[in-house]
């Protein structure tokens, strides 16, 4: 462990994770959770370490921060840089990675003694100007689904006829898919080839998360599999937090998804468990979000602090649209009222 002048605690081990870390007002309490970050720990293959500070016995800022690679794209090609990152260290998080969230500015200086070159600190729900060296951005949406249906019948009939249509499109592409409720341990080998596959056509130029992340969670959790015949079409990973239900991960089988609208299915799949298991909320996380409103889900504004310790570098982020989230949707009309 080390300290820095304002009483900082900075250490690379999460069993040195101190008592109180759980009790924090955490934006994402199971993802900043001393296990959730303790299984991150061991399954995402990137540089990590955390920070706290006490301030009359007891803990009075804590979080995280991991070292990744923020992909750039220029035409065709893409590449990526190494950025450090104040944030859950889970590929695609959305989530804060400190809390309180109110001590913004003491964790932008927390940042002093993260590695050099880019620097975020993500999952920010309102726009946080006037910090010394750092930009705003406009971030990545994040769209919740609001849950209020006794069934889902009730659900698709309740859409407007546009967005029913659709909807009853793709479930005709799945009659005859079979389906299944599992755990971890019944994550396969071509269940994390169909999220490697994904991950490539994303580009993403970051290390993907272990197969031993999806086959060891430590918290509750819940595989939506589905297959048709003999061929692995997807599957979901669920986690419950109260009466919210987090989608956090899926996988599908790219050559089908046409055939079978995978993706969509995948999705109204995870809308009907938390339907019919009496959940308030479905986290659905960022990317797509366009299918994701359309299936009737808020989007929420998201944003993040960004800075390069380059000098010039930073002049060109403060000064220019990089890094903004540009895509602006208009109000979807989704159910008949309401």
């Amino acid at each position: 462990m080390t300290e820095n002048n304002d009483g900082v605690v900075y250490f690379k081990d999460p069993l040195d994770i101190p008592e109180g870390w759980d009790d924090l007002a955490w934006d994402a309490r199971l993802f900043n959770s001393v296990i959730f970050l303790r299984h991150l720990h061991l399954t995402n293959r990137v540089g990590q370490k955390y920070f706290f500070r006490n301030e009359a016995g007891r803990l009075a800022l804590a979080g995280s921060l991991y070292r990744t690679v923020l992909p750039f794209r220029l035409g065709p090609a893409c590449f990526g840089a190494p950025v450090s990152v104040c944030g859950v260290p889970m590929v695609y998080g959305s989530q804060a990675g400190f809390a309180p969230l109110k001590n913004v500015q003491e964790s932008a200086q927390v940042m002093d003694n993260a590695w050099p070159g880019f620097q975020i600190i993500a999952g920010l729900e309102d726009r946080t100007e006037g910090i010394p060296g750092w930009s705003c951005k406009r971030y990545l949406i994040t769209v919740d689904f609001n849950v209020r249906w006794k069934d889902f019948g009730g659900y698709v009939e309740s859409m407007r006829s546009d967005y029913r249509k659709q909807v009853v499109g793709s479930l005709r592409k799945w009659q005859g898919v079979k389906k299944e409720i599992t755990q971890g341990c019944g994550f396969n080998n071509d269940d994390y080839r169909m999220f490697l596959d994904m991950y490539k056509t994303a580009k993403d130029q970051s290390k993907p998360l272990g197969i031993d992340f999806f086959r060891n969670t430590p918290v509750e959790h819940q595989y939506i599999k589905s297959s048709y015949e003999d061929k692995n079409l997807g599957w979901c990973l669920l986690l419950p937090e109260g009466g919210t239900l987090h989608l956090l991960y899926l996988g599908y089988e790219i050559t089908l998804n046409n055939r079978f609208d995978v993706y969509i299915n995948l999705l109204l799949e995870s809308i009907r468990y938390a339907i019919e298991n009496g959940y308030k909320k479905l986290r659905m996380g960022q990317t797509a979000e366009l299918i994701k409103m359309r299936l009737g889900g808020v989007p929420a504004e998201r944003y993040i602090l960004v800075r390069h310790t380059n000098p010039l570098v930073n002049q060109i982020i403060k000064r220019t649209d990089i890094f903004n989230f540009r895509k602006h949707y208009p109000p979807l009309r989704v159910f008949k009222s309401g």
